[in-house]
């Protein structure tokens, strides 16, 4: 217990001044650990405080920045750059952005008011955020859709369930449906009759992020028409390596397949047309062989000649033969009546 003459203890507290020098540092700190540039401007446009990535970006100490207008230290001009958005501000009184390029880097400005007692702007706080990676994969991302907005190909992107989420001209010209007609549509639309199954096979390999090559197929047209085509399926996955959906190239083969048909009737009728007048020179050449052996004289010269004449006749016939053998099985476009003649 305290006697009557004890005094109270006394509570040894930081005076203001360093109270205040504390708030300071840990403000400062606290502004410096920003990671994007960042200033504090006045009304008139000069640079009161800034960080040290405000520094690092313009390869200058800070010291050598703070007082001195922005447009000196960020663009080494006279005067506010075209379209400067604090100069916006001043007259909006309101957020007011700008995509800059710095060097090689992209910058997305943002300047905030800071308002005085009263009400008029007394200065700004300006924020500069990279944005280089985004603006490089929305060019990529451009360039990637230009290429297949122009592409001579249908190319069809689809997510998990099947459904269309994009179309390009050439799959509108290939199969009549405009992008509004199949946007959320399942792509079985396209699908004539039977063909759950290959779909369901589809969407397996989709989800399993497993790449489809050139396979062949029918699709359906809007008319109800049926065309050939080759397919491959890609699957199409996200930055987290998550497969979102697949993008399907189709290449209409149909009139490849039907020239490929007119050319093989071609070759079977030559392959006809030639088969039976050699068949029938081979056999005249027997009988004229079996009548020049009755001729006295050179009657076995005559004959050997003709017997020379024959095994060539027959070894053409032979080739046709291979020939026809070869069609019949390789093709299976060929119509039966000439498969018919060509298989004797």
């Amino acid at each position: 217990m305290m006697s009557g003459g004890d005094l109270p203890p006394v509570l040894v507290t930081s005076s203001p001044s360093d109270a205040c020098k504390n708030e300071h540092d840990l403000w400062q700190s606290t502004f410096d650990a920003i990671l994007d540039p960042v200033f504090i401007l006045d009304q008139y446009g000069v640079i009161a405080q800034a960080n040290k990535a405000t520094g690092y970006l313009i390869q200058k100490s800070l010291d050598t920045i703070v007082g001195k207008q922005c447009y000196e230290v960020m663009h080494s001009l006279p005067d506010y750059i075209d379209d400067c958005p604090f100069a916006r501000l001043l007259n909006s009184k309101a957020r007011e952005t700008k995509v800059l390029a710095v060097g090689s880097r992209y910058y997305k400005v943002a300047v905030d008011p800071v308002f005085g007692y009263g009400g008029e702007v007394s200065g700004a706080v300006h924020h500069m955020m990279d944005i280089t990676d985004r603006i490089e994969a929305e060019k990529t991302e451009a360039f990637l859709a230009s290429i297949v907005e122009s592409s001579d190909e249908a190319v069809i992107g689809v997510d998990l369930e099947g459904k269309v989420r994009s179309w390009n001209p050439a799959a509108a010209r290939m199969f009549g449906f405009s992008y509004d007609e199949v946007l959320d549509k399942d792509l079985s639309l396209l699908n004539p009759g039977k063909s759950d199954t290959e779909r369901g096979l589809a969407l397996t390999h989709i989800e399993e992020g497993v790449k489809v090559d050139h396979f062949e197929t029918k699709r359906r047209r809007k008319d109800g028409g049926e065309i050939d085509v080759i397919e491959s399926i890609t699957p199409l996955i996200d930055r987290f390596g998550k497969v979102v959906g697949a993008a399907v190239v189709v290449h209409d083969i149909t009139e490849h397949k039907r020239a490929l048909q007119t050319l093989i009737s071609y070759i079977t009728e030559s392959a006809l047309r030639l088969k039976l007048p050699v068949e029938l020179i081979a056999q005249h050449l027997i009988e004229v062989r079996e009548q020049a052996l009755t001729i006295e004289g050179r009657g076995e010269d005559l004959a050997l000649a003709l017997t020379v004449q024959i095994k060539s006749a027959e070894q053409v016939v032979e080739n046709l033969r291979d020939l026809n053998r070869a069609i019949t099985e390789g093709f299976n476009e060929i119509p039966d009546a000439y498969r018919i003649f060509l298989s004797r």
